[in-house]
């Protein structure tokens, strides 16, 4: 939405503010919701062995089609675009990584679901602090290239969104997480290493 709009700059700081927060709530009401339904006290387990929760809980309370509903768009999320141009190969490796993600859950044994949602969060954790401090600390740069034009509250923000994932990539390893969190972690720097050797070779093939 933000590249959409006639100021490209501007629209993406609002767009991402306003999309964080958002989200923030969507998943406080999310987790709120979740909680109610499967109850504080088996919440954790029942909702962690569930390979789609929010589906298995949409299809008891509201009906299998909205379970449906729920199932079609997680699938078909990379399909969004913009009038600019998405990277359509980008969006197919995404697609691809999810329908693989989901099939090597469907293969997981119902009693080490549980370890595998924690290994799968630590993963993803680290891969999403990595991404808004990178996002956050190029927003910095982009700045910095023009200092007279930023508006003070965005020199209040910024660093302030920087900061903030900083420290969530610090408390992802410290302490070191023990069995079987690490290997989220060793998953989530070969996810890095595999988007940095594609990198390189389509820098070569550029060159």
């Amino acid at each position: 939405m933000g590249s959409m709009g006639g100021d490209r700059g501007a629209g993406i700081y609002l767009a991402s503010l306003l999309f964080s927060g958002a989200a923030a709530l969507w998943l406080v009401f999310c987790s709120y919701a979740g909680t109610v339904h499967y109850g504080p006290e088996h919440v954790a387990k029942d909702w962690g062995v569930a390979m789609d929760g929010y589906a298995l809980m949409a299809e008891e309370l509201v009906g299998d089609w909205v379970a449906l509903w729920i199932r079609i768009a997680v699938l078909v999320d990379f399909t969004a675009t913009n009038r600019h141009g998405a990277p359509a190969r980008a969006a197919c490796v995404v697609f691809g990584c999810a329908v693989f993600a989901v099939a090597c859950g469907m293969l997981v044994p119902a009693g080490g679901r549980f370890d595998t949602l924690f290994v799968v969060a630590t993963a993803q954790a680290l891969l999403l602090v990595l991404v808004y401090t990178a996002l956050a600390l190029w927003a910095l740069k982009l700045m910095a290239s023009a200092p007279r034009k930023q508006p003070f509250w965005r020199w209040v923000v910024f660093p302030a969104a920087a900061v903030v994932p900083g420290l969530a990539l610090y408390g992802t390893f410290v302490p070191f997480p023990g069995f079987p969190e690490r290997y989220g972690l060793f998953a989530g720097f070969a996810a890095l290493g595999l988007v940095a050797a594609w990198l390189a070779v389509l820098r070569m093939r550029g060159g």
